[in-house]
């Protein structure tokens, strides 16, 4: 039956579609605020680096970093806000010291973690791994130790 023809949904239904809809789209609207306040908007006290650009905060995130909640207070993270839409994002770690542990933590903007390079995944060996978009269709190049797949053209990479 056409939409124009169906008859016009009760209340109680209009009520839980919206709160459905605000369930599923309260995580991308937040994530994408901060991806903007983090890589976008030069202007804006939350302001890290440009898109492409790693960023370090030397120092423990503390009570007036407002734009995200952090999952510790005693560690200086890094980040970088990846653009995906024109080309995949390469990332080089070096060899990290067997005693040391890291991670690179890869959310979409849907805030899925759909990878992470780091002591326990892809071990601590100096290694080049790739991030491509939804819409890239490129085979992996060689010397790249692993692909992974963002479902958004927007990714943040927390270190």
């Amino acid at each position: 039956m056409p939409a124009r023809a169906q008859a016009k949904p009760a209340a109680v239904n209009v009520k839980q579609i919206a709160k459905e809809a605000f369930i599923d789209g309260f995580p991308m609207v937040m994530n994408y605020t901060i991806f903007y306040e983090y890589f976008i908007n030069r202007s804006g006290a939350e302001y890290k680096a440009p898109l492409n650009h790693l960023y370090n905060t030397a120092r423990a995130y503390t009570p007036k970093d407002t734009a995200i909640a952090t999952p510790n207070s005693d560690t200086p993270y890094s980040s970088f806000g990846m653009y995906l839409r024109a080309e995949p994002f390469a990332i080089c770690n070096p060899r990290i010291e067997e005693s040391r542990y890291f991670s690179v933590q890869l959310v979409d903007i849907y805030t899925f973690n759909y990878g992470y390079i780091d002591s326990r995944t892809t071990d601590n060996s100096a290694a080049r791994n790739t991030i491509a978009g939804p819409n890239w269709t490129g085979e992996k190049p060689d010397g790249i130790g692993k692909l992974f797949r963002s479902e958004t053209d927007f990714s943040i990479a927390i270190i």
